[in-house]
């Protein structure tokens, strides 16, 4: 049977079917690598998967290593929310005495996003010059596998989620499975679609109170502005609930609608929206930028690596947005790197 057959097939399950065959997909991993690794970034459909894990870990013999990456530029209010899930979530493990462990992965100091602008000089992150994903994710994640040993993970991959998504599946995986990078990675929820996963979290919410089902959907409520909760919701509906949640300063979209509404119900939040507006155009400018790239190679008066004037301009603003909101937005080793490159520059 053809992929997209197979696909098809699934999706026509009901729900409680659709729980079966993926709770069948994660024992399956248990049993044939008994250590298995779980990306959990703390959105809708990682944590569906983290709970079916555990349901599964429970009535099986094996071990769950929860992986959770910080880029360290992420969305305050989803920053807050995965803090404390995670806390909630290793007292729960600790408490039902289940074999899982919890690790956060975040970047090298000298990968940090604000380190690769301000100290080396990176220009806005673009499609031609994704250089965020690998520094603040991908790297980070994979080192923390290799310490640990395992290359085998479950994600929350849904086909239904975006046509990127659906182009990576159909490019990656024989049904659930996919070897990629030297990683296995399984998606049980492949299948799944929106209102599964919403219709599954309403389920389990007064059934898992750790999690904090709650607080899950209302972050997505208050990030898209509306999102109902409800099974065989419209697909105009349906488009309400698409929150987009990552770093705050992501200039890869066009337009962070997440944030823009998390702002109007947090006026803190506000000098983050406007700054990256602001970052994304003046990054571009090409006054702002050297003409040199990062190996100091010459490609031309419009592009390469960021002035040092603009990097002040930057690095001021940041100091400025700070202090005035109380959030931490710069770190403080990324902060001494940039002065003693200052230093060095007026010596």
């Amino acid at each position: 049977m053809k992929q997209l057959e197979l696909f098809k097939t699934e999706k026509n399950l009901s729900l409680d079917q659709k729980i079966a065959k993926s709770k069948e997909i994660i024992k399956s991993a248990f049993e044939s690598y008994h250590t298995i690794a779980l990306a959990w970034s703390g959105g809708k459909d990682s944590t569906t998967l983290l709970i079916l894990a555990l349901e599964v870990l429970k009535e099986t013999s094996g071990k769950l290593i929860v992986v959770h990456s910080d880029t360290l530029v992420e969305n305050p209010v989803i920053r807050e929310h995965c803090d404390s899930f995670l806390e909630k979530f290793k007292e729960y493990v600790k408490q039902e005495n289940l074999n899982v462990e919890v690790h956060v992965a975040i970047p090298k100091q000298t990968d940090t996003f604000w380190y690769k602008v301000l100290v080396k000089g990176y220009p806005k992150p673009n499609f031609k010059f994704r250089w965020c994903q690998q520094a603040l994710k991908i790297r980070p994640t994979q080192s923390l596998l290799k310490i640990l040993g395992y290359k085998v993970i479950l994600v929350g991959l849904r086909e239904d989620e975006s046509k990127s998504r659906n182009r990576t599946v159909q490019k990656h995986y024989k049904q659930n499975k996919a070897k990629m990078s030297g990683y296995v990675n399984i998606a049980p929820i492949l299948f799944w679609s929106d209102e599964d996963v919403w219709e599954f979290l309403a389920i389990k919410s007064r059934e898992h109170t750790w999690a904090n089902i709650d607080r899950v959907i209302q972050v997505y409520r208050d990030a898209s502005g509306e999102c109902p909760i409800v099974a065989g919701m419209s697909k105009a509906k349906k488009s309400e609930c698409g929150a987009r949640f990552g770093c705050w300063v992501c200039t890869l979209v066009e337009d962070d609608k997440s944030m823009r509404n998390l702002a109007k119900l947090n006026s803190t939040l506000q000098p983050l929206v406007d700054f990256r507006v602001w970052f994304k155009e003046f990054s571009d400018k090409p006054e702002n930028r050297t003409g040199y790239s990062s190996k100091g190679e010459y490609i031309g008066g419009r592009v390469g690596k960021l002035t040092i004037p603009a990097r002040i301009e930057i690095f001021n603003r940041l100091l400025d947005i700070q202090k005035q909101t109380g959030i931490k937005v710069i770190q403080d080793h990324e902060i001494t790197a940039f002065q003693e490159l200052l230093q060095n520059w007026n010596s």
